[in-house]
């Protein structure tokens, strides 16, 4: 999947499978659980090739730092640790962009949405004004540090935010820092102070037609119809997270089935929930109805056959009532 091949040509076929006895894989791990959110498969010891163009960074490291502090485990833990909101994007590189700003010119509005983020614990959490200061702050910093790759005539990616963190840690005047509309050769803390200006003027030009910074209603989850038809469609829904975030709920994509089971000497316990309803009709007044529940976290007691043919002569109907 990293190239487009020609299925024609013989050559382009896979030249060998990776045994089967050295297939990833993991039985009764020392630290007592497994866990998975699209990271890396293995680590660079393993010697066959792997590839994504988008492996994950973040959510894994945060699900292991909770799964490994949490004793006792109870189904609860787990349904709170699937809404966890921990920016941990954010808990790396924030407070160096906040020390690196020369807060000597600073005005009312500079000083106001910096004491914010340094107030900030990280977590965003959906009425917070802080996560929406900073993703603006990352997106223009992110913007103006590889604006070089807007030049390119070719198809290729931009460095991933991983990396691009790291090269701002290690190599502060890397040379594609530098801005190239400006004469100035810029390095990393000028093109954070830089960004940070062009943060202030759009929170500003945000709050002239919105009526709030709260980090729902700027990323604005949306859950679309199918047919992307508006009025079946819910906006504005209201959850935290992001992307990177274990609550993976951005603005069109998210974790739209959330399951937790209790694995009992007397058979599975579990619960789900998921963004929609038991209906798709969109003229039941039930459409939809679960929304609400998977934006807060609460999950819904499932029913689990145990037995080959319980549910046999149980009749499941749905009936119309008009208003």
């Amino acid at each position: 999947g990293k190239f487009l091949m020609d299925g024609s040509d013989p050559r382009q076929e896979y030249s060998s499978y990776i045994p089967f006895e050295h297939h990833l894989m993991a039985k009764n791990p020392e630290k007592g659980f497994l866990s998975s959110a699209n990271q890396h498969p293995a680590d660079s010891l393993y010697p066959y090739y792997t590839y994504d163009h988008n492996y994950e960074y973040y959510r894994n490291r945060r699900i292991n730092e909770r799964l490994s502090t949490l004793n006792k485990v109870e189904p609860d833990d787990l349904k709170e640790l699937q809404n966890d909101n921990f920016n941990y994007r954010a808990s790396e590189i924030l407070p160096l962009l906040l020390d690196s700003l020369d807060t000597i010119s600073f005005r009312e509005q500079e000083w106001k949405y910096f004491n914010t983020l340094k107030n900030w614990d990280y977590f965003s959490e959906s009425e917070l004004t802080a996560p929406t200061v900073y993703e603006m702050w990352w997106d223009h910093l992110y913007d103006l540090l590889w604006d070089e790759f807007d030049t390119i005539q070719v198809a290729i990616d931009r460095p991933n935010t991983n990396t691009t963190i790291d090269l701002i840690k290690s190599r502060p005047n890397f040379d594609l820092w530098d801005i190239l509309e400006t004469p100035t050769k810029e390095n990393a803390k000028m093109v954070i102070n830089l960004s940070y200006q062009k943060t202030i003027d759009s929170l500003s030009s945000w709050m002239e037609t919105k009526e709030s910074l709260e980090w729902y209603k700027v990323k604005n989850t949306s859950i679309n119809h199918l047919l992307r038809l508006s009025p079946f469609s819910e906006t504005g829904v209201k959850i935290g997270g992001y992307k990177n975030i274990v609550n993976a709920a951005s603005r069109n994509h998210g974790p739209s089935w959330r399951m937790v089971v209790e694995l009992t000497k007397d058979g599975p316990i579990p619960w789900g929930i998921y963004p929609g309803s038991q209906t798709g009709n969109p003229g039941n007044p039930r459409y939809g109805h679960m929304i609400d529940d998977w934006a807060t976290g609460n999950y819904h007691k499932l029913t689990f056959n145990r037995e080959p043919g319980s549910l046999e002569g149980i009749q499941f109907k749905q009936s119309f009532i008009p208003e």
